[in-house]
């Protein structure tokens, strides 16, 4: 998943002005089992927030494996 974002935040007064800017790009590896069609967005007071459900799976199997000690 890549999440790419631009900042542009101006501010004017009398006689003065300020212009912050920027943009960032960002891409994260999902885990085997996310459900792609699923995922959802939010972005409320400066945070973004990303929601990546994943699909119902079948649990691995158990196995018990006998360690020996060695003389």
């Amino acid at each position: 998943m890549t999440i790419q974002v631009e900042r542009r935040e101006d501010e004017q007064e009398a006689h003065r002005s300020e212009f912050r800017y920027g943009s960032s790009i960002r891409t994260v590896t999902l885990p085997a089992g996310a459900d792609t069609e699923k995922i959802a967005a939010s972005y409320d007071n400066g945070i973004l927030e990303v929601r990546v459900p994943m699909r119902e799976t079948t649990k691995p199997e158990v196995r018990r494996i006998a360690v020996t000690h060695a003389h």
